[in-house]
Protein backbone atom coordinates (compact mmCIF):
# COMPACT_ATOMS: atom_id res chain seq x y z
CA UNK A 1 0.00 0.00 0.00
CA UNK A 2 1.36 3.39 -1.15
CA UNK A 3 1.63 5.45 1.97
CA UNK A 4 0.06 8.99 1.61
CA UNK A 5 3.09 11.96 1.60
CA UNK A 6 2.72 13.52 5.28
CA UNK A 7 1.34 17.12 4.90
CA UNK A 8 2.79 20.31 6.95
CA UNK A 9 0.44 22.01 8.28
CA UNK A 10 1.18 25.89 7.75
CA UNK A 11 -1.30 27.61 10.16
CA UNK A 12 0.63 27.83 12.96
CA UNK A 13 4.29 28.96 11.27
CA UNK A 14 1.94 31.09 8.91
CA UNK A 15 0.63 32.60 12.27
CA UNK A 16 3.54 33.04 13.91
CA UNK A 17 5.25 34.74 11.18
CA UNK A 18 2.20 36.78 10.86
CA UNK A 19 3.00 38.35 14.42
CA UNK A 20 6.76 38.40 14.41
CA UNK A 21 6.23 40.66 11.09
CA UNK A 22 3.59 42.37 12.67
CA UNK A 23 5.29 43.55 15.76
CA UNK A 24 8.34 44.24 13.77
CA UNK A 25 7.15 46.13 10.67
CA UNK A 26 7.17 49.57 12.58
CA UNK A 27 10.82 49.61 13.03
CA UNK A 28 12.00 47.49 10.13
CA UNK A 29 10.30 50.04 8.16
CA UNK A 30 11.67 53.23 9.85
CA UNK A 31 8.00 54.37 10.64
CA UNK A 32 8.96 54.53 14.35
CA UNK A 33 12.73 55.36 14.00
CA UNK A 34 12.55 58.44 15.02
CA UNK A 35 10.58 58.26 18.04
CA UNK A 36 13.14 55.29 19.28
CA UNK A 37 15.58 57.76 18.79
CA UNK A 38 13.99 60.42 20.67
CA UNK A 39 12.95 58.05 23.32
CA UNK A 40 16.05 56.74 24.10
CA UNK A 41 17.63 60.22 24.46
CA UNK A 42 20.83 59.64 22.55
CA UNK A 43 22.59 56.66 24.71
CA UNK A 44 21.50 54.20 21.95
CA UNK A 45 23.85 54.91 18.25
CA UNK A 46 21.62 55.75 15.78
CA UNK A 47 22.81 52.43 13.63
CA UNK A 48 21.18 50.01 16.17
CA UNK A 49 17.72 52.15 16.32
CA UNK A 50 16.50 48.42 14.87
CA UNK A 51 16.73 46.66 18.26
CA UNK A 52 13.53 47.01 18.56
CA UNK A 53 12.36 44.69 16.16
CA UNK A 54 13.84 41.98 17.35
CA UNK A 55 11.29 42.03 20.12
CA UNK A 56 8.25 41.29 17.37
CA UNK A 57 10.86 37.72 16.55
CA UNK A 58 11.18 37.03 20.52
CA UNK A 59 7.64 37.56 21.44
CA UNK A 60 6.54 34.93 18.41
CA UNK A 61 9.02 32.70 19.18
CA UNK A 62 8.10 32.90 23.05
CA UNK A 63 3.97 32.33 22.07
CA UNK A 64 4.62 29.33 19.04
CA UNK A 65 7.17 27.02 21.21
CA UNK A 66 4.83 26.70 23.75
CA UNK A 67 1.59 26.75 21.43
CA UNK A 68 3.07 24.43 18.85
CA UNK A 69 3.20 20.52 19.93
CA UNK A 70 3.22 18.87 16.67
CA UNK A 71 6.95 18.49 16.07
CA UNK A 72 9.83 18.13 19.10
CA UNK A 73 12.62 21.10 19.72
CA UNK A 74 15.39 19.50 18.18
CA UNK A 75 17.04 23.35 17.93
CA UNK A 76 17.13 24.80 22.20
CA UNK A 77 19.03 27.81 23.53
CA UNK A 78 22.45 26.10 24.07
CA UNK A 79 22.19 22.50 22.29
CA UNK A 80 22.97 19.22 23.12
CA UNK A 81 27.06 20.28 24.05
CA UNK A 82 25.96 23.62 26.10
CA UNK A 83 29.33 24.77 27.09
CA UNK A 84 30.71 24.63 23.47
CA UNK A 85 27.93 26.33 21.98
CA UNK A 86 28.11 29.22 24.95
CA UNK A 87 32.09 29.56 23.76
CA UNK A 88 30.68 29.71 20.11
CA UNK A 89 28.62 32.24 20.74
CA UNK A 90 30.63 34.37 22.66
CA UNK A 91 34.04 34.59 20.12
CA UNK A 92 32.94 37.21 18.26
CA UNK A 93 32.00 39.21 21.16
CA UNK A 94 35.52 38.99 22.85
CA UNK A 95 37.47 39.12 19.43
CA UNK A 96 36.26 42.48 18.66
CA UNK A 97 36.44 43.42 22.31
CA UNK A 98 40.46 43.31 21.80
CA UNK A 99 40.55 44.29 18.18
CA UNK A 100 38.14 47.08 18.97
CA UNK A 101 34.74 48.37 16.99
CA UNK A 102 34.98 51.93 16.03
CA UNK A 103 32.35 54.07 17.16
CA UNK A 104 32.06 56.90 19.44
CA UNK A 105 35.48 59.22 20.01
CA UNK A 106 34.18 60.43 23.31
CA UNK A 107 33.84 56.43 24.35
CA UNK A 108 36.82 54.55 25.05
CA UNK A 109 36.68 51.77 22.35
CA UNK A 110 36.69 49.09 24.60
CA UNK A 111 33.30 50.05 26.29
CA UNK A 112 31.97 51.33 22.76
CA UNK A 113 33.10 47.33 21.80
CA UNK A 114 31.61 45.58 24.97
CA UNK A 115 28.39 47.70 24.32
CA UNK A 116 27.72 47.36 20.30
CA UNK A 117 28.97 43.83 20.37
CA UNK A 118 27.08 42.54 23.70
CA UNK A 119 23.75 44.58 22.10
CA UNK A 120 24.12 42.94 18.63
CA UNK A 121 24.42 39.40 20.41
CA UNK A 122 21.45 40.13 22.10
CA UNK A 123 19.48 41.20 18.68
CA UNK A 124 21.00 38.42 16.99
CA UNK A 125 19.19 35.76 19.87
CA UNK A 126 16.41 38.09 20.04
CA UNK A 127 15.56 36.96 15.86
CA UNK A 128 17.36 33.19 16.04
CA UNK A 129 15.10 31.45 18.16
CA UNK A 130 12.27 32.60 15.96
CA UNK A 131 14.21 31.76 12.67
CA UNK A 132 16.06 28.84 14.09
CA UNK A 133 14.78 27.76 17.70
CA UNK A 134 10.73 27.77 16.51
CA UNK A 135 10.77 27.85 12.53
CA UNK A 136 13.13 25.71 11.68
CA UNK A 137 11.63 23.18 13.18
CA UNK A 138 8.01 23.83 12.13
CA UNK A 139 9.39 23.22 8.90
CA UNK A 140 10.50 19.92 9.30
CA UNK A 141 7.85 18.68 7.21
CA UNK A 142 10.01 19.64 4.39
CA UNK A 143 13.24 19.24 2.20
CA UNK A 144 15.57 20.49 4.75
CA UNK A 145 17.76 23.07 2.07
CA UNK A 146 14.52 24.36 0.52
CA UNK A 147 13.28 25.20 4.23
CA UNK A 148 16.38 27.26 4.91
CA UNK A 149 15.59 29.24 1.33
CA UNK A 150 11.81 29.33 2.34
CA UNK A 151 13.14 30.69 5.80
CA UNK A 152 15.82 32.84 3.52
CA UNK A 153 13.09 34.42 1.14
CA UNK A 154 10.60 34.88 4.87
CA UNK A 155 13.07 36.79 6.56
CA UNK A 156 13.91 38.90 3.68
CA UNK A 157 10.58 40.13 3.78
CA UNK A 158 10.31 40.92 7.23
CA UNK A 159 13.38 43.25 7.22
CA UNK A 160 10.62 45.54 5.07
CA UNK A 161 13.27 46.25 3.02
CA UNK A 162 11.57 47.21 -0.48
CA UNK A 163 12.79 50.53 -1.66
CA UNK A 164 15.96 50.16 -3.51
CA UNK A 165 16.89 47.65 -6.27
CA UNK A 166 19.20 46.31 -4.02
CA UNK A 167 17.06 45.89 -1.49
CA UNK A 168 15.15 43.57 -4.22
CA UNK A 169 17.80 41.94 -5.44
CA UNK A 170 21.25 41.64 -3.41
CA UNK A 171 19.53 42.44 -0.61
CA UNK A 172 17.44 39.14 -0.77
CA UNK A 173 20.13 37.30 -2.37
CA UNK A 174 22.15 37.99 1.31
CA UNK A 175 19.12 37.04 3.42
CA UNK A 176 18.30 33.11 1.69
CA UNK A 177 22.52 32.46 1.80
CA UNK A 178 22.68 34.06 5.24
CA UNK A 179 19.72 31.68 5.92
CA UNK A 180 21.21 28.57 4.66
CA UNK A 181 24.60 28.93 6.76
CA UNK A 182 22.48 29.79 9.77
CA UNK A 183 20.32 26.81 9.22
CA UNK A 184 23.33 24.24 8.68
CA UNK A 185 25.09 25.90 11.71
CA UNK A 186 21.80 25.57 14.22
CA UNK A 187 21.09 22.38 12.66
CA UNK A 188 25.13 21.20 13.21
CA UNK A 189 25.14 22.58 17.28
CA UNK A 190 21.46 22.44 17.91
CA UNK A 191 21.81 25.88 19.52
CA UNK A 192 20.35 28.94 18.59
CA UNK A 193 22.48 30.68 20.81
CA UNK A 194 25.30 29.41 18.56
CA UNK A 195 23.63 30.47 15.00
CA UNK A 196 22.83 33.87 17.37
CA UNK A 197 26.90 34.09 17.42
CA UNK A 198 27.45 34.21 13.61
CA UNK A 199 24.36 36.13 13.24
CA UNK A 200 26.18 38.85 15.44
CA UNK A 201 29.23 38.80 13.63
CA UNK A 202 27.40 39.63 11.04
CA UNK A 203 25.87 42.80 12.62
CA UNK A 204 29.06 44.16 14.19
CA UNK A 205 30.23 43.97 10.80
CA UNK A 206 28.46 45.53 8.98
CA UNK A 207 26.39 47.51 11.04
CA UNK A 208 27.68 51.32 11.64
CA UNK A 209 31.11 52.54 10.70
CA UNK A 210 32.89 51.71 7.20
CA UNK A 211 34.47 48.14 6.72
CA UNK A 212 37.82 48.78 7.81
CA UNK A 213 40.97 46.71 8.07
CA UNK A 214 40.38 46.32 12.40
CA UNK A 215 36.79 44.70 11.22
CA UNK A 216 38.38 42.68 8.69
CA UNK A 217 41.06 41.22 11.40
CA UNK A 218 38.03 40.57 14.02
CA UNK A 219 36.56 38.51 10.86
CA UNK A 220 39.34 36.69 10.29
CA UNK A 221 40.53 35.73 13.90
CA UNK A 222 36.52 34.93 14.68
CA UNK A 223 36.35 32.26 11.94
CA UNK A 224 39.83 30.59 12.66
CA UNK A 225 38.96 30.54 16.17
CA UNK A 226 35.86 28.67 15.26
CA UNK A 227 37.46 26.71 12.71
CA UNK A 228 39.86 25.36 15.99
CA UNK A 229 37.05 24.50 17.85
CA UNK A 230 35.42 22.45 15.22
CA UNK A 231 38.35 20.87 14.65
CA UNK A 232 39.99 20.08 18.51
CA UNK A 233 37.13 20.57 20.65
CA UNK A 234 35.00 17.18 20.48
CA UNK A 235 32.19 16.15 22.17
CA UNK A 236 32.52 13.98 24.83
CA UNK A 237 30.54 10.57 24.23
CA UNK A 238 29.65 9.12 27.40
CA UNK A 239 30.76 5.28 28.43
CA UNK A 240 28.09 2.72 28.60
CA UNK A 241 27.96 1.48 31.95
CA UNK A 242 29.61 -1.92 31.96
CA UNK A 243 27.56 -4.73 33.83
CA UNK A 244 29.32 -5.83 36.97
CA UNK A 245 29.94 -9.51 37.16
CA UNK A 246 26.88 -10.06 39.59
CA UNK A 247 25.32 -8.63 36.77
CA UNK A 248 25.71 -10.23 34.20
CA UNK A 249 25.36 -13.73 35.95
CA UNK A 250 21.84 -12.90 36.77
CA UNK A 251 21.44 -12.13 32.99
CA UNK A 252 22.53 -15.33 32.45
CA UNK A 253 20.22 -17.05 35.15
CA UNK A 254 17.40 -15.00 33.41
CA UNK A 255 18.39 -16.14 29.78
Amino acid sequence: MNQKPVRLPWLLPALAYALAFILSAPFNSGLLEKQFISYTGGWLPVTLAFIPAGLGTLIAAMIFRKADHRTGRTVTFAGQDKFKNIVIALVPLVVFCLTGIPGNDQVHVLLHSLFFGSVSLLYATSEEIFWRGYLQDALQGINRNKAYVFTGILWWAWHFRFTTLFDLTAFAGICIISAILLGHFAYSTKSYFASAGLHSLVIITTTGSAFTGMKITGIAVTILIWLAIGQWWKPVMKKPASSSPDRQTENNNEG
